[in-house]
């Protein structure tokens, strides 16, 4: 069995809880608000801040090194369309935020592997899940397509060639021991990412 298989069959079930959250449900089905989702793009800019110093500071070092590509950060969008979004002096983050990006930072110089988890998670997830959420929140809120760059992985070219050339080196490039750090860090990920949600759908908007 290939890794990114047996890696989809050992997280589908947390995969699925993350995806599911009320939050992200209300949103993509129309029943939050332009609001709910600027606060959303608010929360990612300090994980994807704390994500993409991880991923610069463990580049050189294998496995991060085979993966690292500036094309994919994020944070200069967010940056742009909070601005956009009339968000020019964002909330603190919110406490599940603050603990996602303290995990990463955690292991954010000497522990690749699992930097590269978080990597694959956000990253794979925005060419993939991602697209879906830009365009649900265009149609429904009427967000601009200047507020969607987050969005917008255009400088990689065809999502799904440089999807599949990601996964194949996954497959390749993991020894049996990183495998399971691997794994195991992708089920904090997603563990996180609903615990962000499960924040979002409690916090007021303004």
């Amino acid at each position: 069995m290939l890794f990114t298989d047996k890696l989809k069959a050992l997280t589908d079930d947390a995969h699925q809880d993350a995806e599911q959250s009320v939050f992200i449900t209300r949103l993509l089905q129309g029943e939050e608000s332009a609001a709910a989702y600027a606060r959303l793009v608010t929360e990612y800019l300090p994980l994807y801040d704390g994500l993409e110093h991880a991923a610069r500071a463990t580049r050189q070092a294998r496995p991060m090194s085979e993966f690292f590509d500036a094309r994919l950060e994020r944070t200069p969008a967010l940056r742009s369309d909070l601005a956009v979004l009339g968000v020019s002096d964002p909330a603190p983050p919110l406490p599940a935020t603050s603990a996602y990006v303290d995990r990463i930072a955690s292991f954010a110089t000497d522990e690749p592997v699992r930097v590269l988890a978080h990597h694959y998670l956000r990253y794979l997830g925005d060419l993939s899940g991602g697209q879906v959420i830009g365009r649900l929140v265009q149609r429904h809120y009427g967000i601009p397509d200047d507020a969607l760059r987050v969005w917008d992985f255009s400088a990689v070219g065809k999502s799904k060639p440089y999807k599949d050339a990601y996964r194949d080196k996954l497959n390749i490039c993991l020894s049996a021991s990183e495998q399971d750090v691997f794994v195991e860090e992708c089920l904090h990920g997603y563990r996180l990412a609903r615990e962000l949600f499960e924040d979002l759908a409690a916090a007021p908007v303004g």
